[in-house]
């Protein structure tokens, strides 16, 4: 009958939502994990570069002050 009908039409309208739903999910947490982790990277270069500059710096004043 057509309650039925209309039924089985809801219910797999709701399956294909939820399913969207979930992808999407799962999209933003692959996302966020790459970003998270292109981060830890950034991070650790912004390290190197402020070791490196302290090291210049540091040979620089000392060779200024051996002039």
């Amino acid at each position: 009958d057509i309650y039925r009908l209309k039924r089985v039409r809801n219910n797999m309208a709701v399956k294909k939502s939820r399913e969207k739903s979930r992808q999407k999910t799962k999209e933003t947490q692959d996302k966020m994990t790459i970003l998270r982790e292109e981060n830890d990277e950034l991070e650790k270069r912004i390290d190197d570069l402020s070791q490196e500059l302290a090291t210049l710096k540091k040979e620089l004043l000392r060779r200024v002050s051996n002039d």
